[in-house]
């Protein structure tokens, strides 16, 4: 029997403060992100299955973590919701690009 692949769950909400998966695979507070880090996120939702535990205001109580947490699982949830367009276009844009140069 195959069995399918568990989405990788890269933002989760854990005693009351909001936490990201870092490329060890560890999970790290969210005011702790960087530029490195999001790109390694985005990188996750464009090439795999991903789970991001959905925001709750009142499960978070620093407000800093709200906001940073707020902000970053809505671009993830955007970009996760419009990959498929996105790799769609890609992928046609690029065939265009073969077939005009092949010769």
């Amino acid at each position: 029997m195959l069995s399918e692949k568990k989405p990788i769950k890269i933002l989760k909400i854990k005693d009351g403060k909001g936490y990201y998966l870092d490329k060890n695979g560890n999970y790290v507070e969210v005011d702790k992100v960087d530029r490195d880090s999001l790109l390694y996120l985005i990188n996750l939702v464009i090439n795999s299955e991903v789970e991001i535990e959905t925001y709750d205001e009142s499960l978070i109580l620093n407000k800093v973590h709200q906001i940073i947490y707020k902000e970053i699982s809505q671009k993830i949830q955007t970009l996760n919701t419009s990959k498929l367009t996105l790799l769609s276009n890609i992928d046609t844009e690029y065939a265009d690009l073969i077939n005009k140069y092949k010769d």
